[in-house]
């Protein structure tokens, strides 16, 4: 079995426990394959065909390496997989493929310059973890720390450390973890397997780098006998409740979205039946968001039957929902014990949490990746703990310091391009709200012919602006239908809840 297919991108590792989701029964057997091997190792058998790696929470990825098409050096984010993959030898490179990003442009133009002295044959992922800019000191009882924050987590490192001594001098940091060893016709990226061996790089001034490679040098990382047994009983009990489900017509994709929606909450199947009756009401919420966006009643009739049926297969399949939610939940179980123990390694970095008001509170690594021999990986991640803390944190800086947006004044092409502080910076301060400005300005509609005041051009320009401000890099992809431009006041305050209400005779009869 393989979760990374020949050629594929390593751009999103599945956690061990939605494995049954995302692959049904061949994904049960992976998982509890990865948990036996994974007893071997902390067993010190050096037989086992798993190793674990230290998930770095860094960003952007970047890609960096030869081309084998023409032997030039180049470096990318996820993009060089794109149908048409945006592939940079040169400044101009970046600033063509992502120059409505001028925070990306930096680093990847700093990478440019300072990766290929490292010597790279082949083509290497990994992950930016700082620069010279991002480098800053604080205090950590008592004793000075270098501090970093590429993403989610803040990490320190004590200066005095020998590792804080080579971040001290270094103005790039990135850690290596999978490794491509071809490229297809159009210069992406195959042949990929995790894992990444930079014993060969060369070690230049000013640039440091690592591997992702989990190493024990406490001795602490080894499981008890008890803790060996309860992961055996764990497996035990899941093969048990594994051998009664029928995978067969089990919503997969719509209960793995449902899942996120629980660690939100701060829980994980912790009720297999509350889950079940919590997955019919998000369901049912998710269908009444559907039918209220239709516009004919006919439309509303169809989406409204078909979820109907939609629901009573569900409740047909109850029992096999209810075995789903033990199994993936025992797997979450045994896979937690690896994790403390894994966090029970002294490690050079600190780690750290902003908790919003600017104070720090102490965190564990981001989690862990399994390999195994054929370079495939699962993620070993306390869900409960950091993947929470990724779902409510503010991505507000990320998105204002990165995303730009393109206004169009006219049919005659000219267009103006800043970062969304630019703009909020250059127009008039406003705490209303436009969002669907926003929108139909993001699909490149002439502000000129949405807004027809041109004394209220730049006030609605800076409600526009303030709107995505506000949503701080939510993924919203509603997009206003083109035939609506021109019968809507975009200059309204977003803040007022107007609504076209219609009353439609006949029997409909809503949730």
């Amino acid at each position: 079995m393989s979760l990374l297919e020949e050629g594929k991108a390593n751009t999103h590792l599945t956690h061990l426990e939605e494995l049954v989701l995302t692959q049904g029964p061949q994904g049960y057997d992976m998982a509890r394959a990865f948990l036996l091997e994974l007893l071997e190792e902390l067993k010190g058998n050096t037989n086992s065909s798993v190793q674990t790696t230290v998930k770095w929470d860094g960003a952007p990825a970047i890609f960096a390496g030869i081309n084998p098409n023409n032997g030039k050096f180049f470096v990318g984010t996820k993009s060089v997989f794109n149908e048409t993959p945006k592939i940079n030898y040169t400044p101009q490179d970046i600033q063509k493929n992502h120059g409505r990003a001028p925070g990306l442009v930096d680093k990847l133009n700093r990478a440019l310059i300072e990766l290929p002295k490292l010597g790279i044959k082949n083509i290497l992922q990994g992950d930016f973890m700082f620069d010279d800019e991002m480098l800053s000191k604080v205090n950590i009882d008592g004793e000075p720390h270098y501090r970093f924050k590429p993403n989610t987590l803040i990490y320190t490192v004590p200066v005095d450390s020998k590792l804080g001594q080579e971040i001290g001098q270094s103005k790039f940091g990135i850690v290596f973890h999978t490794t491509y060893n071809g490229a297809d016709e159009k210069g992406r990226p195959t042949g990929v397997k995790l894992g990444a061996d930079v014993s060969g790089l060369n070690r230049v001034p000013g640039i440091w780098f690592d591997d992702a490679r989990f190493t024990d040098d406490t001795g602490t990382v080894t499981l008890t006998e008890d803790e060996e047994l309860k992961v055996k009983e764990l497996v035990s009990a899941a093969d048990q409740v594994n051998e009664k489900i029928d995978y067969e017509g089990l919503p997969m994709d719509l209960l793995n979205i449902y899942i996120n929606s629980e660690i939100r909450g701060g829980q994980f199947l912790e009720d297999p039946a509350k889950s079940f009756l919590g997955f019919k009401r998000w369901y049912s919420g998710r269908l009444e968001k559907r039918i209220d966006e239709l516009k004919s009643e006919k439309g509303k009739m169809r989406a409204f039957n078909q979820g109907q049926e939609k629901l009573q297969a569900f409740e047909s399949k109850k029992e096999d929902m209810l075995n789903l939610f033990k199994v993936s939940r025992l797997l979450f179980e045994a896979k937690n014990i690896f994790i403390a123990k894994y966090n029970n390694a002294v490690y050079n970095t600190k780690h750290f949490i902003d908790d919003g008001s600017g104070d720090l509170v102490a965190s564990n690594p981001e989690g862990y990746v399994a390999v195994d021999n054929d370079g495939n990986g699962v993620k070993f991640v306390d869900r409960l703990e950091f993947s929470r803390a990724n779902f409510m944190l503010d991505k507000s800086a990320k998105f204002q310091k990165n995303e730009s947006l393109t206004v169009y004044w006219g049919d005659n092409g000219f267009s103006t391009t800043k970062t969304l502080l630019e703009w909020a910076s250059n127009l008039p301060r406003t705490e209303k709200t436009n969002r669907r400005l926003y929108e139909a300005l993001s699909q490149g509609i002439p502000v000129t012919t949405l807004v027809s005041s041109a004394a209220r051009v730049k006030h609605s320009l800076a409600e526009a602006v303030q709107w995505r401000l506000q949503e701080g890099g939510s993924k919203r992809k509603n997009k206003l239908p083109t035939e609506l431009i021109g019968s809507v006041d975009f200059t309204m305050n977003e803040n007022v809840d107007k609504r076209l209400i219609a009353i439609y005779p006949g029997r409909f009869q809503p949730m």
